[in-house]
């Protein structure tokens, strides 16, 4: 028995071909920005690669954003530099329109669950994870002077941790991939963080207290989703 398309699943099988094809663009013009010397080679490039994604899917983008995005399409400023500054800024207008369409959380009840599984290839899934990477400030409060730089045994893609180790009431601002994860503090010895299929454990005193977003996480099993919204705090307490 086939299952019926209905107009809210044809929207979203919509959604993430935009999308992908966003995002495929988005990871071509990062790699391509400042290479351009020429207008013609920029306006070349843009009708090969952008004009055909306005046509097919421009009628569904937010007028807005649309008229930002066509902007590129008529340099003010056609020296070296002009170029340059338009293709950064077209690369930022695409990454934001990405994310509308892709939706924010990865895995969550967005499209994004079968959308990253089922449409995007390694490179795709990169690309999002960069581009919608949130920010976390963390604080010291109370503790020995922390250092995250080569203690965290993966690399994510939009994973960015400060160099400079962070002394007893400083902060610093990491930016995290916008995954789901769950973790258990329920150990007395330590935080196991479970997402996206890493398992990784932090050894933590007992009398070490985590807080996420305002909550505690010792004692109990949180699941979070980093994705909701675009900042988040944590601070470890040591007194």
């Amino acid at each position: 028995m086939t299952q019926k398309s209905t107009p809210s699943s044809d929207r979203k099988k919509k959604r993430k071909k935009i999308a992908a094809a966003l995002l495929r663009f988005h990871k071509n013009l990062k790699h391509t920005c400042g290479q351009f010397v020429k207008a013609n080679e920029w306006y070349g490039y843009l009708k090969n690669h952008l004009e055909p994604i306005l046509n097919e899917y421009g009628d569904d983008m937010p007028p807005e954003t649309l008229k930002k995005i066509k902007k590129a399409l008529k340099l003010t400023d056609e020296s070296k530099e002009g170029i340059d500054q338009a293709c950064q800024a077209l690369k930022g207008d695409i990454a934001s329109l990405a994310k509308q369409f892709a939706g924010r959380g990865l895995l969550g009840n967005t499209i994004l669950g079968t959308f990253l599984i089922g449409t995007l290839a390694l490179g795709g899934l990169v690309a999002y994870l960069k581009l919608a990477a949130v920010t976390l400030t963390l604080t010291n409060n109370g503790c020995d002077t922390m250092t995250l730089s080569g203690n965290i045994p993966i690399n994510l893609p939009g994973l960015s941790i400060p160099p400079d180790p962070i002394r007893n009431g400083e902060s610093a601002t990491l930016t995290v991939p916008p995954l789901r994860a769950t973790i258990d503090g329920t150990t007395r010895d330590g935080i196991t963080v479970t997402t996206f299929g890493f398992t990784l454990r932090f050894a933590v005193d007992p009398e070490i207290r985590v807080v996420l977003d305002g909550a505690s996480l010792n004692g109990k099993r949180t699941a979070v989703n980093l994705g909701e919204v675009p900042t988040h705090t944590a601070v470890i307490s040591c007194n």
